[in-house]
């Protein structure tokens, strides 16, 4: 069988979409400062630690696996500077890299599934897709490599290559993707394992190739994940499934309403792709090939539901998961439409006599549709993308200079408190130790806090004078209880209705209103002699 080539118009496409692409990755990254989000300040961070030590470190308890940190590291190396300018150019580069990869693997998978049509309409819906490009904006940038290589591993699946190419491919693919971010990892072996198990039946060369994924996947897991999970395997199910419940806050961001929010038209397209997908395929006599699609799906949209069953997990995390699989579909859904003409012609327009002009009435009608859904996508993708920039802004030049400052005036084992602007970033500015304030759903940092609020009261005195004054209404016992692990203030009852009880020397029972108590404040400072 010959292989479909790229004609002189689908390489053209492709370039202006690739190239696109790149430009507004870049030019998005750029808007927020150096570099937007608070987590890409602990990505250079570990970076440079790798650099500094030579080495990389193995933590029992690892918030990132290395891979995406030693990467940046060697390209910092290649480049011959730590500079933050310069390695903040690195990761846009990378970071847009990555966003290409997702994009011709999308295209390419989409194209040999469905065809050119297909593939074309999926590339501009991936172009436009809102999860990606929130995600680059708040930093996950670890996690989005696990997102290319998911699509990266599931297009050579379903490529016709030689089995050692194909083999190594794989393995190199899902070894990589493991290694990139947990989350990733998670999800792709609860997408790859169900599928693999379906496809591979009665095919050895895609048992090869699917054993090839496997064999990569679990030595990546055994090379990292393995000391974690013996260590904790009592305690980790319960942990991660049902004990972080301040995951309870994020329901909001997984309801219908947000979900049509972030992803506009393309999640209905989405789902009338799946059977319009199943259609075409049995027509192929691929029908098996619609599973993969089919996971790729359905596993991360019922892991972002998943509270409905009772189980606590970073909801809204998952929606990045399923958003390349909703630009496959929702193309599956656009270029069928443009076949509704030819179909109309010959079911329905063959029993009527004036038959030409119905017929490009109904194809002006299509177009008109398509054209509209585009326009529609492009409408949600501008409107949302065009509030990241001053949303996820925590490394502005203005804190940048201020951590220069800090670095060449102030004493070299000092500690910095910062609120959550610039947060992390004033460690990687000022080369200080740094703690931060935290959202209270993500931890708690009572140093941070206490600090923070004592300048607070020191610029607002009367803030501290209302909360003391004995007759003021709001002062009084404040009772907090812990909801989802967060705390927040149950009731709060005023001086007038609490008393303060003792027994005094000879033995009687004493009860006196706080309102009629007097209230002194005493600060205490260290001495410095010592």
């Amino acid at each position: 069988m010959q292989k479909a080539k790229l004609s002189t118009i689908e390489l053209f496409f492709v370039l202006i979409a690739v190239s696109t692409l790149f430009v507004v990755t870049v030019h998005q990254m750029s808007t927020a400062g150096v570099l937007p989000g608070n987590d890409p300040a602990v990505h250079l961070g570990k970076a440079k630690q790798i650099v500094m030590d030579e080495r990389v470190s193995y933590s029992e308890v690892a918030w990132y696996p290395p891979l995406f940190h030693t990467i940046i590291a060697m390209l910092q190396i290649f480049a011959g500077t730590l500079d933050l300018m310069a390695a903040a150019f690195i990761l846009k580069m990378l970071i847009a890299t990555f966003n290409v990869l997702i994009l011709l693997a999308t295209y390419l998978l989409s194209r040999k599934l469905f065809g050119t049509g297909v593939a074309v309409v999926s590339a501009v819906f991936t172009i436009l897709s809102v999860p990606l490009f929130e995600m680059i904006f708040w930093g996950g940038y670890a996690n989005f490599m696990g997102l290319a290589y998911i699509a990266f591993v599931f297009y050579i699946m379903n490529k016709d290559l030689g089995v050692i190419v194909k083999t190594f491919l794989l393995f190199l693919g899902a070894f990589t993707l493991v290694l990139s971010h947990q989350l990733a990892a998670f999800v792709f072996v609860l997408m790859f394992v169900p599928a693999f198990f379906t496809i591979s039946i009665g095919s050895k060369r895609k048992l090869i190739a699917f054993l090839a994924v496997v064999v990569g996947g679990g030595l990546a897991i055994l090379a990292w994940y393995a000391r974690i999970l013996i260590e904790y395997a009592d305690i980790m199910i319960e942990h991660v499934f049902f004990r972080m419940e301040e995951n309870v806050y994020l329901i909001s961001s997984v309801s219908l309403d947000a979900l049509i929010e972030n992803l506009g038209a393309t999640l209905f397209l989405a789902l009338a792709g799946i059977p319009l997908m199943c259609i075409i395929l049995k027509k192929k006599k691929s029908l098996k090939d619609s599973i993969l699609i089919v996971f790729w799906f359905a596993v991360p949209f019922l892991l972002a539901e998943s509270f409905l069953f009772g189980i606590h997990l970073p909801y809204n995390r998952f929606i990045y998961f399923f958003a390349t699989p909703i630009a496959i579909l929702s193309g599956v859904t656009v270029f069928s439409l443009t076949k509704l003409p030819a179909f109309l012609e010959s079911k329905v327009f063959s029993k009527i006599t004036k038959k030409p002009k119905a017929l490009n009435a109904a194809r002006m009608l299509i177009l008109a549709l398509i054209f509209s859904l585009f326009v529609l996508q492009a409408y949600v993708f501008v409107q949302r993308v065009e509030t990241y920039p001053q949303y996820y802004e925590r490394a502005s030049i203005a804190s940048y200079n201020s951590g220069l400052w800090v670095k060449q005036h102030s004493v070299p084992d000092g500690t910095v408190i910062t609120t959550r602007s610039p947060g992390s970033w004033f460690y990687i500015f000022s080369d200080h130790r740094t703690i931060q304030e935290t959202d209270p759903i993500v931890a708690r940092t009572a140093v941070a806090e206490t600090l923070l609020y004592s300048f607070y009261e020191m610029e607002n005195s009367l803030a501290l004078t209302r909360e003391f004054d004995p007759v003021s209404p709001s002062a009084g016992q404040a009772i907090y209880v812990s909801r989802f692990n967060i705390w927040k203030k149950a009731m709060s009852i005023p001086n007038s209705q609490a008393s303060f009880i003792y027994v005094n020397p000879f033995g009687l029972w004493m009860k006196i209103p706080l309102s009629e108590t007097e209230e002194n404040i005493y600060w205490k400072q260290n001495s410095t002699d010592e």
